[in-house]
């Protein structure tokens, strides 16, 4: 059994607990609602993967290609390490999403959080990234942050 959990920040559908229940190979979704929302899926990895169901909520939420994840856990199994990587003079929390969307895409990133107040002060954002390290280094993750750095992160 395989879980993600997916922070978004995005009007949420009151139907979409039930559509992602309804999806073959999911077997438990838990959302909760601070001031983002929080989407937890459990999963047959076997029927279903983390790219699908985010799609299957993107799509659901007809959220397109509005960045809209404020961080992701993709619950690793493997061997994992952290880096914090600090992002200066971050212009928007927009361009924030947007740089999260781009490591959730990069295979051995696995979670990545921030203090969402830090973010909307916009001067001095901590990231912790955690990744596989089979597939990853320090290294390779300040060289992924540097080429996915979206206009207004400098």
């Amino acid at each position: 059994m395989k879980e993600i959990t997916l922070v978004i920040d995005w009007s949420m559908h009151e139907e979409l607990e039930a559509y992602l229940r309804s999806l073959k190979g999911v077997t438990n979704v838990v959302i909760d609602s601070d001031y983002y929302w929080t989407i937890h899926v459990q999963y047959d990895s076997a029927r279903m993967n983390d790219d699908i169901l985010k799609y299957e909520i993107y799509t659901f939420l007809k959220v397109g290609h509005i960045p809209v994840m404020v961080y992701f856990d993709k619950h690793p199994e493997m061997k994992v390490a952290k880096r914090t990587v600090t992002v200066k003079h971050l212009c928007c929390e927009f361009c924030y999403a947007g740089f999260i969307e781009n490591l959730y895409a990069i295979d051995g990133i696995e979670k990545v959080t921030a203090d969402m107040e830090e973010v909307a002060l916009r001067e001095c954002v901590n990231i912790e990234i955690t990744y596989d390290v089979k597939k990853l280094n320090e290294n390779k993750i300040d060289k992924i942050v540097e080429e996915n750095r979206m206009d207004g992160i400098k």
